[in-house]
């Protein structure tokens, strides 16, 4: 199948892929530095920094609304990245001691970096240049490109990480910065590579849903926002309900706990390489609507799978369900194999965008995966805090079914973007 890739579709996909390795890879040395630049007064002025962080994200999202025009957005796209790299490289390389004004732009800057560069800019321009048929192909791979960048730049930081203990702070901020300054010369090339490419220019898609500026047109983004936001809450309460569960049983110290969570880490890690293999799969082979359904679908029947036996076992008074060995083995398992399937709800939800109109499409994501992101992260953390209240009273069974209700809605909202997508009225698509 590759070898029959015309040659233009795989240098934009090795183009796409460059792109986001660089942004990839500045996002993991800014999710490691941002803590060092504010030690001086911890925890105080994290707390500090992240009250600014909610109020530039909603000045973004006005500056973005207003400058965005189609025919010059991936032109604002590189040139944002370009700029705000170019920023963070002279921060590490040039400040010997920030001021604390300066240091707290850093961290808010790099807590956005994620939200603002490579769930909004890089996939807005990726699903204005890929095809739906493309994208069936491109998107899970794309995911390898970060993956990588990730392996890599934490190998090389955490080599790094003696300097860190053993010298100055500024010492290993210079370090990094030399990674940054590689990953803006990447990414220069890469945007260098697409302009002579025509990528800029995007592709408009065969088909849209609904004619642009009418009301029913803001049903596709609202469908794609629920399920966003549906995977979001669902692995948040996942989280707490594993990590509730360890402290709910007797005799769990710190340190086994600690063991516990790493082990958990590295099984997430190779049940995701076991379900990406799948990923692939399940999008070329089965389209886009059975692959939407696999990640709330397995939510929903696991949990209700849960609930089932142990009350039934409750009710017999065999177990007690809060202290259950087995459950904390069960939801830890639901929990590593969701994470694992978020390569394959990533690129469905992606290529959900692509039928939109062009100009509804950008600004859809602009407000889902830019403005609302960090909205989502507030109430999962308000969520999180609910279930611990609740948890020590031993009601484990109700969030296990507002997790049941939550993956109901996701069901529904991927039935509802099957009959609005053109390409699932195609009998092979």
């Amino acid at each position: 199948m590759f070898l029959a890739l015309h040659k233009n579709k795989l240098q934009t996909f090795l183009v796409a892929g460059l792109m986001l390795f660089s942004l990839s890879v500045v996002h993991t040395v800014l999710n490691t530095t941002k803590l060092s630049v504010l030690m001086d007064d911890l925890p105080g002025s994290i707390q500090g920094a992240k009250e600014y962080v909610i109020y530039v994200q909603c000045s973004l999202f006005a500056i973005f609304a207003l400058l965005y025009r189609k025919k010059y957005f991936p032109h604002l796209m590189f040139g944002s990245v370009l700029v705000l790299l170019g920023a963070f490289v002279v921060f590490h390389l040039g400040v010997a001691q920030p001021p604390r004004q300066a240091a707290y732009g850093y961290f808010v800057m790099a807590q956005l970096w994620g939200p603002l560069s490579m769930s909004f800019l890089f996939w807005a321009v990726a699903n204005q240049t890929f095809s739906w048929q493309d994208a069936k192909w491109a998107y899970p791979l794309l995911t390898l490109f970060a993956s990588l960048a990730v392996v890599l730049t934490t190998l090389f930081i955490g080599g790094l990480t003696s300097l860190r203990h053993q010298e100055s702070a500024q010492l290993f901020l210079t370090q990094t910065g030399y990674v940054l300054l590689g990953a803006l010369i990447l990414f220069a090339i890469a945007a260098w590579w697409a302009k002579g490419l025509g990528l800029h220019k995007g592709n408009v898609p065969e088909e849209v849903s609904f004619a642009p500026h009418t009301a029913a047109a803001l049903v596709q983004p609202a469908l794609i926002f629920l399920i966003t936001l549906s995977m979001g809450v669902c692995t948040r309460l996942l989280d707490t309900l594993l990590k509730l569960q360890l402290r709910l049983h007797e005799g769990v110290q710190a340190l086994s706990y600690m063991y516990f969570m790493e082990m958990y880490g590295y099984a997430t890690g190779g049940v995701g390489v076991i379900l990406f293999v799948s990923t692939f799969w399940i999008i070329w082979r089965c389209g886009w609507f059975k692959g939407a359904l696999v990640a709330p679908l397995f939510t929903a029947l696991s949990s209700v799978g849960i609930l089932i036996c142990a009350q039934t076992a409750t009710a017999q008074g065999v177990l007690d369900f809060d202290n259950m060995p087995v459950l904390l083995a069960v939801i830890a398992l639901q929990s590593m194999i969701l994470k694992g399937l978020y390569v394959l709800f990533f690129a469905t939800k992606e290529m959900a965008y692509i039928p939109m109109d062009g100009a509804m499409r950008v600004r859809a994501k602009l407000v889902i995966d830019f403005l609302c992101a960090g909205l989502a992260l507030l109430l999962s953390n308000f969520v999180g805090q609910k279930i611990f209240t609740h948890l020590a009273h031993g009601q484990t069974q109700m969030f296990l079914g507002v997790i049941v209700m939550v993956s109901l809605v996701w069901v529904g909202s991927v039935f509802g973007l099957a009959k609005i997508l053109p390409h699932q009225k195609k009998p092979n698509a």
